[in-house]
């Protein structure tokens, strides 16, 4: 294998380890907006619970803590919104990272894939000219 060759399959297997990374870095941030999702999801539920107020006996001490509570549940839902929000973006980010390495590493195989075939011609091709000088 010569030079040109070694160097377009190093190239195609730099390629595919490149969207293996970026793969995984996909995967990451897919699960990451799942789990922040699922963290708003859970902050709902507490609300939507909370939100069916104290049984029994109202008083002022009860009436605080509701509030409190409604404001704390809320605050921290809006941080989860903006988590689930970073996240999903950077998953869209990492979609289209991952795709620009799919279509770069197709690119590269299909470069090796012609090196090698040019490579195997030229072999051929001196293989044949090397028979035809033979005297018979």
């Amino acid at each position: 294998m010569s030079a040109p060759d070694r160097r377009a399959r190093l190239m195609a297997l730099m390629a595919r380890r490149e969207l293996a990374l970026r793969a995984r870095a996909l995967t990451e941030s897919r699960d990451a907006a799942q789990e922040a999702q699922a963290m708003t999801a859970r902050i709902r539920e507490l609300q939507g619970a909370h939100a069916l107020g104290p049984a029994g006996e109202v008083t002022a001490g009860r009436l605080g803590a509701a509030l409190w509570m409604g404001q704390a549940l809320q605050a921290e839902l809006a941080r989860a919104a903006k988590r689930a929000e970073a996240a999903d973006e950077a998953e869209r980010h990492h979609r289209a990272e991952v795709a620009a390495a799919g279509a770069a590493l197709r690119q590269r195989e299909d470069r090796a894939a012609a090196a090698l075939r040019d490579a195997r011609a030229e072999r051929q091709a001196r293989a044949e000219a090397e028979q035809a000088d033979r005297p018979r």
